[in-house]
């Protein structure tokens, strides 16, 4: 009797196996087939980014170690994408820096710093370089809220790689620059309160909080 009920239930079982494979069945082959088009692809992606990862890197080392410089860097930041398109340009940059070319330089900066392609941190680096190069050879056609915008608005993120940089570069502006001593100060208090600040940033944050708080008192 009970060979008999073992078969009966090996039967449903069997009638419950193929019903559900005839329901299922085609569904789950395909996607298991996608599952295993998707790995490739997966897989075939990742292989394309560390060849094309490769490939810029290279480009990138062999225009930093040209002897035509900057131009080398310009040349190659034509055929790079992303970061070693920004590092190029920022090391052409400072080259003409350097090389006391601060009008060549502040134009690569834009560049970068319009460039939607490369990271953000890259472009926000390029706007602080660039505000302080504007900044230094202002004329009295300079738009100093123009110039003071963008570079406050990185001081005022506290996320931002370069929030200690520009906060000293905003207070400048906005302390020689626009007179507005206050708001100096509260650029200036991002550095000072900051556990992370260099002791030479501090010290400049520190000089410059000195003279604006005596020209504040001046002012009122």
């Amino acid at each position: 009797m009970s060979d008999i009920l073992n078969d009966i239930d090996e039967a449903l079982k069997r009638d419950k196996a193929e019903k559900f494979w005839k329901e299922n069945g085609p569904t789950l082959i395909a996607g298991a087939v996608m599952l295993v088009v998707f790995t490739g692809i997966f897989s075939g992606w990742n292989a394309w980014k560390a060849h094309t990862a490769r490939q810029q890197t290279a480009i990138l080392m062999d225009a930093m170690t040209g002897t035509n410089q900057p131009q080398d860097l310009i040349t190659a930041a034509d055929l790079l994408k992303g970061g070693p398109r920004a590092m190029a340009l920022l090391n052409a940059a400072g080259d003409h820096i350097r090389n006391d070319k601060q009008a060549d330089a502040m134009a690569l900066y834009n560049t970068l710093a319009d460039d939607g392609s490369v990271p953000s941190d890259y472009r926000d680096l390029a706007r602080v370089m660039g505000a302080r190069i504007a900044f230094d050879t202002r004329t009295d056609a300079t738009d100093l809220k123009a110039l003071y915008a963008p570079v406050a608005k990185i001081a005022n993120d506290a996320k931002n790689p370069w929030v200690l940089h520009a906060a000293i570069q905003a207070a400048i502006i906005a302390g020689e620059g626009l007179n507005d001593y206050k708001g100096a100060l509260n650029h200036l208090n991002v550095v000072l309160q900051s556990e992370t600040a260099p002791a030479s940033m501090k010290e400049r944050a520190r000089a410059l909080d000195h003279i604006y708080v005596l020209r504040l008192s001046e002012q009122k």
